[in-house]
């Protein structure tokens, strides 16, 4: 016994240590000084996509260093994403990446802002020459910040593979993380699997620790199901020394009577690819409950790269079978979590009931023309085959301008953008035709503007979401609300204005754009979009005397508001 124990973790070591020598071991250093403190780990499931690097934590001016000796060669700044993100491409093949950062060093500062004034726009993307900007490894390169969709200081590093631009998990580069702590293991869902691949949730079961490394169903060791074809999804995270977050693990493994059935390995993925986390998730969990299930099958429609190493997953039980199933989570250091139990098939096989009026087969481009709306859907826009639900009702409140469309089921993840084409119930006048927009109405009764253009008579938009489809129509100017405003101001003086629309818009229609000038010439404002927070910092270019600042905002329907201050430069 002791000696297929020693057999067995020698294995382990040798498999980890050959992952690991795929790569240079510490020729990339920490991006910060001190001890690393994470709040994500690569691989973690994140709302639509799989996280692409590390979460480092750290405070807002913190130094930002170089993880190894390259040139700059990418530079991109926005409002959102990955705010100010640094590009460093390195000799030995690979690509580092800074993202949120506060702020640049001063020569990158001043060479963006240039770009900036000579585009006239705050969001930019930059490819300097090779050689243009280099830095040693440890030279400070930056700040870090919480600039685009950061809420915590911290800096998102990453490391990927520079010609396909791939990124790989920074952690098998051989990064000082303490980590001798076990993945946890929360909860286990069954699903019944059908003969074309499409699944249907079940039970979900708590588990408790039996000890530091194993775990347990509560209450009971076998479960009974009556499908024939049943699949599996845990809950779980990983843990480590220097930090309470709990992140995502590196490995999922799942064992039927000791025979390896389904794996997951979170070495590297394709940034093209990360949607299909939507099929790797419960969808339905995640957006009604914020949790994150970890299927241990594949569905039909998901065509991810990399991350399965075996992706059979799906358990065939005849009718009293009785089979051990084993779960285990890894980290990236080898420490691992288990769960043991029985499933036994009981019971005549059960179909679920499915209310429907389209059948969409997900391999095949499918389309849906009813009074008032048409609807196109591409091959592989869902995971499995969509037993489709689709109803319209009237709805006389004011400004509703056609039927509101119901397509299906929120709950249900939709891979790609489909066209939706709405015809007006009711006239809209020529001149507000412009306004006009498909608006989608979630569940809590938030309204998001997905566009529309006018195609004989049809109001046409890309949408990639179920549920409630409308016509509105959009005349409310967004808002702009002075934070920070003197009269009299110095060099280094901040001009700041809170700016909303009271629509969300749609990821690929432009929400709120701006220009800012002063005495007729655009100067630079910075957008925080998650803040709605917009400055200008007076430089020293300005004369002494009297100025005019013009800021003009607008809206995805053209909607515009304008605000006019006269300032004194002393």
């Amino acid at each position: 016994m002791r000696t297929s124990i020693i057999i067995a973790t020698l294995f382990l070591l040798a498999f980890t240590q050959q992952s690991e020598a795929e790569y240079p071991q510490h020729y990339f250093q920490a991006p910060i000084n001190g001890a690393l403190r994470l709040s994500g780990t690569f691989g973690e499931l994140r709302p639509q996509h799989f996280h692409a690097g590390l979460d480092i934590k750290g405070y807002v001016g913190q130094p930002l260093l170089a993880a190894a000796a390259g040139y700059v060669s990418r530079i991109k700044v926005g409002s959102g994403g990955y705010g100010k993100v640094l590009y460093i491409s390195h000799p030995n093949g690979y690509t580092s990446v800074y993202a949120h950062m506060n702020r640049f060093t001063p020569a990158l500062e001043q060479y963006v802002k240039q770009e900036q004034y000579l585009t006239k726009s705050f969001e930019i993307e930059l490819h300097p020459t090779p050689g243009q900007f280099e830095f040693q490894k440890g030279e400070k390169i930056g700040e870090i910040g919480i600039t685009g969709r950061s809420f915590g200081p911290h800096v998102h590093f990453e490391i990927r593979d520079t010609p396909s631009g791939q990124p790989i998990n920074p952690l098998l580069f051989g990064l000082p993380i303490g980590d001798h702590r076990p993945p946890q293991l929360h909860q286990l869902k069954l699903y019944q699997i059908g003969n074309d691949g499409s699944c249907f949730p079940g039970e979900v079961y708590n588990l408790r620790k039996q000890n530091r490394k194993a775990y347990r169903l509560s209450g009971k060791d076998t479960l009974l199901t009556p499908y024939t074809h049943t699949g599996i999804a845990v809950k779980t995270f990983d843990l480590l020394d220097a930090a309470p977050n709990l992140n995502g693990i590196f490995e999922l493994l799942l064992y039927q009577n000791d025979s390896l059935l389904f794996h997951v390995n979170m070495e590297t993925f394709q940034l093209s690819q990360m949607r299909y986390l939507n099929a790797h998730l419960d969808y339905r969990d995640w957006k009604g409950k914020g949790a994150y299930f970890n299927r241990c099958y594949r569905l039909p429609g998901n065509h991810l790269e990399h991350i399965y190493l075996k992706d059979q997953g799906i358990i065939s039980l005849s009718q009293n079978e009785k089979v051990k199933l084993k779960v285990i989570a890894k980290d990236q250091a080898g420490n691992e979590s288990s769960l043991t139990f029985w499933l036994k098939r009981s019971g005549e096989n059960k179909t679920s009931v499915i209310n429907y009026n389209y059948f969409l087969p997900q391999a095949e481009a499918n389309g849906i023309n009813a009074t008032g709306i048409q609807l196109r859907f591409p091959k592989n826009t869902f995971y499995q085959d969509a037993y489709f639900d689709y109803a319209a009702s009237y709805e006389n409140s004011y400004g509703i301008y056609s039927l509101i469309h119901h397509l299906h089921d929120p709950a249900i993840p939709v891979h790609k953008y489909f066209e939706i084409a709405l015809k007006p119930n009711q006239s809209i006048e020529e001149s507000l035709k412009d306004k006009a927009f498909i608006v989608y109405c979630d569940e809590e009764g938030n309204s998001t503007h997905c566009g529309g253009e006018w195609k004989k008579g049809w109001l046409y938009a890309k949408v990639r979401a179920l549920g409630a489809y409308s016509i509105m129509i959009d005349e409310e100017a967004p808002t702009i609300q002075p934070l920070s405003i003197k009269h009299k101001v110095k060099t280094g003086n901040r001009f700041q204005f809170l700016i909303n629309d009271q629509l969300a818009t749609a990821s690929n229609v432009k929400s709120l754009s701006y220009e800012g000038y002063i005495d007729g010439k655009w100067v630079l404002f910075t957008y925080d979009e998650k803040n709605e927070l917009i400055e200008h910092v007076v430089d020293g270019n300005l004369e002494k005397g009297e100025h005019t600042l013009l800021l003009t905002v607008k809206d995805a329907s053209g909607n515009t508001s304008s605000i006019e201050h006269t300032f004194l430069v002393e």
